[in-house]
């Protein structure tokens, strides 16, 4: 970031002893030096984590499934995907390939905590038994990372602190990639739950899902051009791409009729390659419509925190300190919290109630200043609780932050209506 400006790091070479980084689009550069700031796109840098980390996972849950002779012969992390490329002799079974899957995801489920050592001498290295990757250059210092004693490698990517971060993992496909060389290419995360949503969808489903993707989008467009004074995370261009591209899908998704017919093998092995670009398609638009989800959520962050003066305002006081209660808009609980946080901060001495509809449930923060958590033993979880019983729901959490939720949406109102003589009874 530069005044003004936000432009994306696609790349960075190396000159000498300078970094030089390669931007997105040309950029005017002032004569003069100016400060610039370097952020990492953190949604981005998480997705490459889980599916680096992932790799480590597979690689293991290979040599105990196929046997010891499988090492690493290459591999590729990407934020969407992995690929990973190993050593063995002949096709794996389907039975196999769900065995590895199932014990990955078993090891996500245990979130076992990252173990790294960073900087340690080679020899050591080698005696604690790490496994050294393919084709990487070793100098006299090396980082070891493990997860408890299913994975030791020698590695010095990036990972996430513990396996359940990487949610859930997904085998893609099984193939040969050279010879006595064999290829998984899976996915973690968002990408491996919408890729079971559509895995058994037909080509027609597909398409349909595709569309209504398309229309979030543009809807969810919308609201962020309305918040951000015309700005817009994507152009009309991309958009009319999205939707050109779409129906380039939509003009074969009648094949599968015309295959089963024919019982051609050739054609299926083009249906094949069509069912996994369509595939690839729709998870990207989902991925985009996260994006754009999460877009929408720091508008409405912004703009509701700049109403929180305006609650303070219109504030009610009990034995002195205020009370506000509103119904904002928050896109998820998250979103709810951060709001909570900034009317805590700018509350004085006071309680706060805020709630949201979010999936069509109830959702509630309540804060709390730390004068009247010291003073009058006032506590933000027993006010949330007390509430969440009138909308069939229930929560709690610490004495200046607690979330709670409820079904009964009808019920919102008498709930904040009940919050004054809830917070006087703990008095």
């Amino acid at each position: 970031m530069i005044p003004g400006h936000q432009l994306n790091v696609v790349d960075t070479v190396k000159s000498g002893k300078v970094n030089i980084h390669i931007l997105d689009k040309p950029f005017d550069w002032p004569r003069q030096q100016i400060k610039a700031i370097a952020k990492v796109d953190i949604p981005r840098r998480l997705s490459i984590m889980r599916n680096h980390t992932a790799t480590h996972l597979v690689h293991a849950a290979l040599r105990k499934v196929l046997g010891t002779h499988v090492h690493q012969a290459g591999s590729l992390v990407a934020p969407e995907h992995l690929r990973f490329d190993f050593a063995h002799f002949s096709k794996i079974s389907e039975q196999k390939l769900a065995e590895i899957e199932n014990i990955v995801n078993e090891k996500i489920t245990d979130n076992i905590q990252l173990q790294h050592w960073r900087n340690i001498p080679f020899e050591e290295a080698q005696k604690m038994g790490a496994l050294m990757f393919f084709g990487d250059k070793y100098g006299d210092k090396v980082n070891v990372v493990q997860f408890s004693d299913f994975s030791k490698e020698f590695c010095g990517g990036t990972h996430v602190k513990n396996t359940g971060e990487i949610g859930y993992f997904k085998i893609r496909s099984e193939a040969s990639s050279a010879s006595g060389v064999r290829r998984i290419e899976a996915i973690t995360y968002d990408y491996a739950l919408e890729y079971l949503k559509i895995q058994n969808n037909t080509y027609k489903e597909l398409v349909e899902h595709g569309y209504q993707l398309i229309d979030d989008i543009q809807s969810l467009q919308k609201d962020i051009i309305r918040l951000s004074s015309g700005t817009s995370a994507l152009s009309k261009e991309e958009t009319l791409n999205l939707d050109i591209e779409l129906r380039k899908m939509e003009q074969i998704s009648e094949a599968p009729t015309a295959i089963v017919t024919a019982k051609l093998s050739v054609e299926f092995s083009e249906l094949h390659q069509r069912s996994r670009k369509l595939e690839d398609y729709v998870l990207m638009l989902a991925e985009k419509k996260k994006s754009f989800e999460k877009e929408l959520a720091k508008y409405n962050l912004k703009s509701a925190s700049s109403d929180i003066e305006a609650l303070i305002v219109k504030a009610t006081s009990i034995n002195g300190f205020k009370l506000v209660t509103s119904k904002v808009t928050a896109a998820d609980m998250d979103t709810l919290k951060s709001i909570g946080d900034t009317l805590r901060s700018k509350i004085g001495s006071g309680v706060g109630i805020l709630s949201s509809i979010i999936d069509d449930k109830v959702a509630l923060v309540c804060v709390v200043s730390d004068d009247l958590i010291k003073t009058k033993n006032i506590q933000a979880g027993k006010i949330v609780g007390a509430i969440a019983k009138i909308v069939g729901g229930g929560g709690g959490g610490k004495p200046h932050l607690a979330t709670a939720g409820g079904k009964d949406v009808a019920k919102l109102d008498e709930a904040l209506g009940s919050v004054a003589a809830v917070v006087e009874g703990m008095m």
